[in-house]
C-alpha cells in the first residue's frame, strides 16, 4: 500500500478549493468569479455560448447575461418613472380581449417541433463576422458599464441557476 506524504496531501486538498475553467485556476474563495465562470462553463458545454476573447470577468459576465437574454441598459437613470411621462388616459376597447367566462378558457399546448425540422441548418449558426461583432460588443460594454455591478448581477443569476436544490432555473441551465 502506498503512503501519501504531507506535501502530496496538501497539494491534493489545496486543488479541491480551485476549479480550472478556460485554462485558468479559479479559487472558490473568489465567489463572484467562481460563480460566473462556472455558469459560463456550463453554457459553453451545452453549446449555448463561447468564452469571450478578452480576459475580463466583466466581459464574461455580460456574455453570461446576454446568453440568458438579460440586457443592462445604462442610459436610464435609477429614478426612472414612466407614469410621469404618460399623457394618454384614453381607454381603447379591444374586441380581442374577453373578460367574460375566463374560468371556462383552457390553455392549448402548441408543439413547434414540426416548424423547425433541421436544427443543424447553417441558418442557426453565427458566421465569423457576426461572432467578431458580438465579441466587440461585449468588450465595448465591459468598458462602458460599471464592472462591479455587472459582475454582481451575473453572480446572483449564476448562484440561483447553479444551485441543484433550486428548481427555479432558466431553461439554459436545466
Amino acid at each position: 500500500m502506498r503512503s501519501i506524504d504531507a506535501k502530496d496531501l496538501k497539494t491534493k486538498f489545496s486543488n479541491a478549493s480551485k476549479k480550472r475553467i478556460n485554462g485558468k485556476n479559479i479559487s472558490k474563495t473568489q465567489k463572484d468569479e467562481y460563480l460566473i465562470m462556472s455558469a459560463v462553463e456550463k453554457l459553453v458545454d451545452k453549446n449555448l455560448t463561447s468564452y469571450t476573447t478578452t480576459d475580463s470577468l466583466t466581459s464574461e459576465a455580460i456574455n453570461l447575461l446576454s446568453t440568458v437574454n438579460i440586457t443592462i441598459d445604462t442610459t436610464l437613470s435609477g429614478d426612472l418613472d414612466l407614469k410621469k411621462t404618460t399623457t394618454d388616459s384614453e381607454t381603447i376597447n379591444n374586441p380581442n380581449i374577453e373578460d367574460k367566462n375566463l374560468k371556462n378558457l383552457k390553455n392549448k399546448k402548441t408543439d413547434a417541433k414540426d416548424k423547425f425540422p433541421d436544427t443543424d441548418d447553417s441558418f442557426y449558426k453565427l458566421g465569423e463576422q457576426q461572432r467578431q461583432f458580438k465579441q466587440t460588443k461585449y468588450s465595448d460594454q465591459a468598458v462602458m458599464l460599471p464592472s462591479l455591478a455587472i459582475q454582481k448581477i451575473a453572480a446572483a443569476v449564476s448562484e440561483v441557476n447553479l444551485d441543484p436544490s433550486d428548481e427555479t432555473k432558466f431553461d439554459e441551465f436545466k
